[in-house]
């Protein structure tokens, strides 16, 4: 039986968030489809805790936590299906990843409405108010 690797698509993800059971299901197939990659068993137990656990969260997160586990080769000692703070973890790095991205393309739409827009900025030293309390608190002025 060949598991096909699918490109998790944003919209349809956030579907899944927004609908619990949705979200559960969606996680089981992904664990079932970590536990084959494996070649762990899978309790249906654990299966259930896992992905009420996981459902509190991001679910692209998740998702791309995941599927990095499916692909990534165990270490020496380590379980054949990860425990839950291992696959937190993966989570986490993926959600730190996905913030800082997101904040670096914030950063770059700002700097580009900055360059297209410069009549929406004023310098600080161009206003008068500014250069008045410098004045009264006998601070230089912003050249």
């Amino acid at each position: 039986m060949a598991i096909e690797t699918v490109k998790p698509k944003p919209q349809a993800i956030e579907r899944y968030s927004k609908n619990s059971s949705g979200a559960l299901k969606h996680l089981g197939i992904l664990l079932t489809k970590l536990s084959y990659a494996r070649q762990a068993p899978l309790d249906p137990n654990m299966l259930a805790y896992y992905s009420q656990e996981l459902a509190q969260l991001n679910q692209i997160d998740a998702h791309q936590a995941i599927d990095h586990l499916c692909k990534t080769r165990r270490s020496e000692g380590e379980t054949a299906f990860p425990d839950l703070p291992t696959i937190l973890e993966c989570v986490r790095t993926f959600r730190a990843r996905r913030e800082q991205e997101e904040a670096r393309a914030k950063i770059t739409a700002e700097d580009q409405h900055r360059k297209d827009h410069p009549e929406e900025y004023v310098w600080i030293g161009d206003i008068p108010e500014f250069q008045n309390f410098l004045k009264s608190k006998n601070m230089p002025k912003v050249p």
